[in-house]
């Protein structure tokens, strides 16, 4: 089974304890029916995390449905507790491994909202979560901001991009920011060298990009000078 498919049942079945957390306690108040998100502000939601590895995405999005447990678990790493002791400490496993990560646990428990959000979108739209995910990390690879590295390989398997680390034992959070990694830059020109794929793997075609880069050149000299003839056009006689 690839890795994708183990990430998606394991993502099931986190989110199908997490509903069943109330059935060994009181009935929780009345929640406000959840209003689906639309795929762009799942987008937007998501951005955050899309580009890390898929092994602790797979913890991030079930320990999301547990936003006071992430506020407990930030205090105890935070104010000193010992890490060898996180396993032993009553929280959810997704928590567990998430505490793990100090500065993933902060960011989460410093933006509530945010969590508290993409928990209640995994619990309700789990196959557009991951959908969104795909997406992202599509729309990054396509900009060149996508790539392996010795820290993890990039792999397409089929239409899905899986984001696996190098080394098992060692996860690598990825710092990026969001508004960058998705979007073309300021003049709406993309990352010039492409990233393709070669039996599996992506890299980049710096002969292409170096073709792409000279016909850009070339496209604002024209620019250029058309703008110089428009203006010797009109002006003064």
């Amino acid at each position: 089974m690839k890795l994708l498919s183990q990430i998606t049942v394991l993502l099931f079945l986190y989110a199908g304890a997490a509903l069943t957390v109330w059935s060994q306690g009181e009935a929780p108040p009345p929640m406000p029916a959840y209003q689906p998100l639309s795929g762009a502000a799942l987008d937007q939601l998501l951005g955050q995390i899309a580009l890390y590895p898929d092994p602790l995405i797979a913890e991030i999005l079930p320990a999301s449905t547990l936003p006071t447990q992430i506020v407990l678990a930030d205090r105890y790493v935070s104010g000193g507790g010992d890490v060898d002791q996180i396993g032993q400490q009553p929280w959810d496993p997704s928590v567990q491994a998430v505490a793990r990560y100090p500065k993933v646990l902060k960011w989460m428990d410093d933006n509530l909202n945010w969590t508290m959000q993409s928990g209640l979108a995994f619990l309700n739209q789990q196959p557009e979560v991951m959908s969104s995910i795909q997406r992202l990390r599509a729309t990054a690879a396509r900009l060149g901001n996508l790539q392996s590295s010795p820290q993890q390989q990039v792999v397409a398997d089929g239409s899905a991009i899986e984001i696996i680390p190098a080394d098992p034992q060692l996860i690598c959070v990825p710092v990026y920011q969001p508004d960058q990694v998705y979007d073309e830059d300021a003049d709406g020109w993309p990352f010039p060298i492409p990233l393709v794929k070669q039996g599996g793997q992506w890299f980049f075609d710096s002969a292409a990009g170096k073709q792409e880069i000279l016909a850009r050149r070339i496209g604002q000299d024209e620019l250029g000078t058309i703008n110089v003839c428009e203006a010797y056009v009109g002006g003064p006689a």
